[in-house]
């Protein structure tokens, strides 16, 4: 497949430096990382929600992001004691409409092996493995010539759907490239976007709803929008500093207030912006502060945390349509059985567990599921382990046909560096789960035009 194939959308003219900074949106970003780091004061981590705005009369400007810290690793966090003058009153989030769709994606982060995720029923495949393969007689039926991982018993009886055959057309087995063209939504790496592809995907579907994108785990380049407010997460509860009653984080919480006062008349748009940040992020966490504590049925850990916390927030009626999210360890250059067999288990009990929470809040059938991961593992083992691949499988849970969709990754066509081609590349994926799930148009999200795959998600 040739590059020459493919005109980017949404790309600045060669020589185009509107999309960087101006001195005072450098000097208003500044400001910013100072109000964030006030709402973090004391090393406890608190959420810091920053809204960009182009001018100082609230237009949006070309890159929104906010940011969050803490250190909670419990589904169930301590209640407010102490109220602050800032409540949730200006944030109105739009009422959600029964048919909205959400959905949930779930980054492999390192680069899943998808041949022992999804595996052919191929003997070159124990010529090429003799040693990391998962056990053939615990192996899950997968269709006629392919086996699902022995760990993932729950999402296989709960339906499961996997795209395979995918990757980019230009491959790098570079992870920070890898990351980089797949949080842009850029398949061959050579454009300069300012959003990334959630984020724009984010755009596309709300307003300057704070709670359309959500990323739990700290920042993702991936939710960069352009026109929209997306938010990172760590917990759902605000920290100690917005809870605690005492005389130090009265005083805070006093100094937090009387900075997010918007009724005071300040002479520059940085100091502007930065009130705003405050006084946007107060709110947000009285917000969130006021959401029911997560189910108690999910195993112990930090993606079953972020998976509870996202079904409370899709199931809120706050308006959340999308949320990412990151699991790392997938980098298997040795020891590859022992940990991927552990990173399938944890997968598997995870979104096993969030599942049955989405039909027990009633919206199973309005939220998908679905893994990226920069690229595949090579075919062949190395010491124990596997190097940067190419192809890759991706697999989906909630409103999906079951089964193998996308094209087969064929060890009978190694490429001369020993690695399978992909034959679906990264666009068509999102452009499944853009046009066929959301009902988006492709050319307001895409960089480049591409054909989803149809029969992966239920009508």
């Amino acid at each position: 497949m040739s590059t020459d194939d493919y005109t980017p959308r949404h790309v600045p003219p060669p020589g185009d430096r509107s999309t960087e900074p101006s001195p005072q949106e450098k000097s208003r970003r500044t400001f910013l990382k100072y109000a964030t780091a006030a709402l973090i004061a004391g090393g406890g981590g608190a959420l810091a929600y920053d809204r960009l705005r182009a001018d100082s009369g609230g237009a949006p400007a070309n890159s929104v992001t906010s940011t969050a810290a803490t250190g909670a690793t419990s589904t169930t966090a301590p209640s407010s004691t102490t109220s602050l003058p800032v409540t949730a009153t200006s944030i109105s989030p739009p009422p959600i409409v029964p048919g909205d769709r959400m959905m949930v994606v779930i980054e492999l982060s390192g680069g899943n092996d998808g041949l022992s995720t999804v595996i052919p029923n191929d003997p070159r495949l124990r010529d090429l493995r003799p040693t990391i393969m998962p056990d053939e007689s615990g192996r899950i039926e997968f269709g006629a010539d392919h086996s699902l991982h022995p760990a993932l018993s729950g999402v296989a009886t709960r339906g499961t759907a996997v795209v395979t055959g995918v990757g980019s057309p230009v491959p790098d087995y570079s992870h920070f490239e890898m990351e980089a063209r797949w949080s842009r939504g850029d398949m061959v790496g050579d454009t300069s976007s300012p959003t990334g592809m959630l984020g724009r995907l984010c755009d596309a579907l709300g307003d300057d709803n704070p709670f359309t994108g959500i990323a739990f785990g700290g920042h993702s380049a991936a939710m960069l929008s352009a026109g929209g407010v997306t938010s990172a997460l760590q917990t759902l509860k605000p920290a100690w500093i917005l809870q605690e009653n005492n005389d130090f984080a009265r005083a805070m919480q006093a100094g937090l207030s009387a900075m997010a006062d918007e009724s005071v008349p300040l002479d520059t748009t940085a100091l502007n912006e930065g009130r705003h940040a405050v006084h946007d992020a107060l709110e947000f966490a009285a917000l969130l502060d006021q959401l029911d504590a997560a189910a108690d049925t999910y195993p112990s850990g930090v993606l079953p945390y972020e998976l509870a916390s996202a079904a409370t927030l899709l199931s809120s009626g706050l308006g959340t349509r999308l949320i990412h999210i990151k699991m790392g360890g997938f980098d298997t250059h040795s020891r590859q059985r022992f940990y991927h067999d552990g990173l399938m288990a944890d997968l598997d009990a995870s979104v096993s567990a969030f599942l049955d929470d989405l039909a027990r809040l009633g919206i199973a059938d309005r939220t998908l599921v679905a893994t990226m991961s920069e690229f595949g593992r090579r075919p062949a083992e190395n010491q124990g382990g596997t190097d940067h691949g190419w192809a890759n499988s991706m697999m989906l849970w909630g409103p999906i046909n079951p089964g193998l969709h996308g094209e087969p990754i064929r060890l009978d066509r190694l490429e001369d560096d020993g690695n399978a081609r992909a034959m679906v590349t990264t666009d068509q994926y999102y452009a499944t789960l853009v046009e066929s799930w959301f009902g988006v148009a492709g050319s307001e999200v895409l960089l480049r035009p591409a054909q989803r795959l149809d029969g992966v998600v239920a009508a």
